[in-house]
């Protein structure tokens, strides 16, 4: 079977679809409810849209060799977990509030929207996309951790999180989070062979109380400063 259709698709609590290496196609109608999640693992899918409910508990889509992009344009909310592994696009522009977060691209120019999200229970992102937005984020109850191949990371609105890690981001030679103040656990800016260690300490200076671990370790030694 390579295309699955559900035209008639309106409310459900669970949608999985696994296991279907020759699947290609996988259209939702619009009008689709989903009361809990979606699970895509192990398809040929090269593409998946969901423009239903704007709400979903879980969202994990993983294990899908050729699938290239996902778009949830309308996900307001994801409450427990979003974890998304594909090559190079993923959208969730309106994505305000999130549980566990973890999304994967593998393709060089990748592109991950986030522009909308202000809270979640914990944000790892690995990508090769050269810009991450992330505008709107606020707090990260728990890890906040960002490796991507960006020249710069700004976090303007981000006030506090747990753990803060900063890690394996080759191209990157500036970062900023003006409004950090709280991070109650480590804080890691490791691995980044272009970014001044001076701004990584800058960063780690602004932090009231300091937290128990600081590590600006592996990243350009000599570079400056304004």
């Amino acid at each position: 079977m390579t295309r699955y259709e559900l035209p008639a698709l309106r409310t459900v609590r669970w949608i999985a679809v696994e296991s279907m290496p020759a699947l290609t196609a996988l259209p939702i109608p619009a009008a689709a409810s989903l009361e809990g999640g979606i699970s895509i693992k192990r398809t040929g899918l090269t593409s998946f849209e969901w423009n239903g409910s704007s709400s979903l508990v879980n969202v994990v889509i993983e294990e899908n060799a050729a699938l290239a992009s996902v778009s949830f344009p309308n996900v307001s909310a994801a409450t427990d977990v979003l974890r998304v592994d594909v090559l190079s696009s993923i959208d969730f522009r309106s994505l305000k509030t999130a549980g566990t977060v973890e999304l994967l691209t593998h393709n060089a120019g990748a592109q991950i929207q986030l522009r909308a999200l202000t809270t979640a229970s914990s944000l790892q992102i690995g990508t090769r996309a050269t810009s991450l937005a992330l505008d709107s984020l606020q707090s990260v109850t728990n890890t906040l951790r960002l490796s991507t191949e960006a020249v710069s990371l700004a976090l303007p609105e981000l006030v506090s999180c747990s753990t803060f890690m900063v890690d394996f981001n080759p191209y990157l030679t500036n970062l900023s989070a003006p409004k950090l103040r709280t991070v109650t656990n480590s804080f890691s800016v490791t691995f980044n062979p272009k970014l001044p260690t001076c701004r990584a300490v800058a960063l780690a200076a602004q932090l009231v109380p300091r937290p128990p671990s600081v590590t600006t370790s592996d990243n350009y030694d000599a570079g400056t400063c304004n």
